[in-house]
């Protein structure tokens, strides 16, 4: 037999609530603007190749 209550339901975390947070909207920022290069770096061989003369399909070979 416990003397203890059972615990209740965690608290909702929302996103404007860990946005607000100090220094996590410029961490995100930060963070996403650092990731975008590698993200844009297949596209940008996809548009090199195209550009200059090759099919997507290559392009598509020297992504890989």
């Amino acid at each position: 037999m416990s003397l203890t209550a059972p615990p209740g339901p965690a608290p909702r975390i929302t996103y404007g609530a860990v946005l607000g947070s100090p220094y996590v909207a410029r961490l995100l920022g930060g963070t996403l603007t650092g990731r975008l290069p590698n993200g844009m770096a297949p596209v940008a061989i996809l548009l090199w190749a195209t550009a200059t003369g090759g099919s997507i399909a290559f392009g598509a070979l020297l992504r890989d």
